[in-house]
């Protein structure tokens, strides 16, 4: 709900200024084609849907939920998105969000060691390739898996494609 709520376009036109592709997907769409993203950018519709949904699950009113806090390292444009963001929730859920800015070395550590809610991070290709992004992802003790999600269907899927031969196939595992 949470990311369906932002507005990456909104945040990109008024903050970036750098004519970026809002991301909705983990995968950029300047690498892959077959990409049109997961979701719609700033669907506000859906993540209301998802969130009250959220609510109900854990039996708790809007008011009753535990104060939510987005950690972001210092530089000006990640305070300007964080505000953004923080605007965002609030405008689509009523929600107050903390904001908590870090220096660098502090707020990577605090990720390493899971201290955190909700953080900003970003991700650079170190090939042309949509393993650069998967893998991250690929067990829950990978340096960049900060949040520490594992999935068995989702590594058994990449080990797959690590024995396929043929590129469009594994194209369509991955």
């Amino acid at each position: 709900a949470l990311a369906l709520a932002i507005n990456r376009q909104e945040i990109i036109e008024n903050i970036t200024q750098a004519r970026q592709l809002p991301a909705t997907a983990l995968i950029p769409p300047s690498m892959w084609s077959l990409n049109d993203g997961f979701f719609i950018d700033g669907d506000v519709e859906s993540a209301r849907v998802l969130f009250n949904l959220a609510l109900e699950e854990m039996k708790i009113t809007r008011e009753e939920l535990p104060p939510l806090t987005l950690t972001y390292n210092t530089v000006t444009d990640h305070h300007k998105i964080a505000q953004a963001i923080q605007q965002q929730w609030k405008d689509a859920f009523g929600i107050q969000i903390e904001l908590r800015n870090k220096e660098w070395k502090v707020f990577l550590d605090e990720l390493n060691h899971k201290q955190f809610q909700i953080a900003r991070m970003g991700c650079v290709a170190a090939f042309n390739d949509p393993i650069s992004f998967l893998d991250q992802y690929r067990y829950g003790n990978t340096s960049n898996n900060y949040p520490g999600w594992v999935d068995a269907k989702y590594t058994a899927i990449l080990e797959k494609a690590d024995q396929v031969a043929d590129p469009e196939a594994r194209l369509l595992l991955l």
